[in-house]
């Protein structure tokens, strides 16, 4: 029952995780078209950032260490980049699930 209780444990934090880039994606999207800051980059760069935190909770991630400190280190860069372009504060939720993954 304790395997069971971690696996969805894990599950719903991978879940989260997925949500809270989703939405936050969307609304810097939404900002930025807003400010005519390149909407479509800010686009690019959220799908690289959701993409490389789906590849990093896959299996492909887990046999190679350095694979995940290379998928951390692309989504520090387009968190970071993301915060150049937009300078809003919704960018340090991403960087808070950012950390979170890299705790982990």
């Amino acid at each position: 029952m304790h395997v069971k209780n971690s696996a969805s444990s894990e599950f719903a934090l991978y879940l989260s995780g997925i949500l809270v880039i989703v939405v936050v994606s969307a609304l810097l999207t939404f900002i930025a078209y807003d400010q005519d800051t390149l909407p479509v980059l800010v686009a690019i760069l959220s799908v690289v950032n959701l993409s490389s935190f789906l590849v990093f909770i896959s299996q492909w991630s887990d046999p190679k260490r350095s694979r995940r400190q290379v998928l951390l280190w692309m989504q520090a860069a387009t968190i970071v980049t993301l915060y150049l372009l937009l300078d809003n504060s919704g960018v340090a939720i991403l960087s808070i699930v950012w950390i979170v993954q890299a705790t982990e």
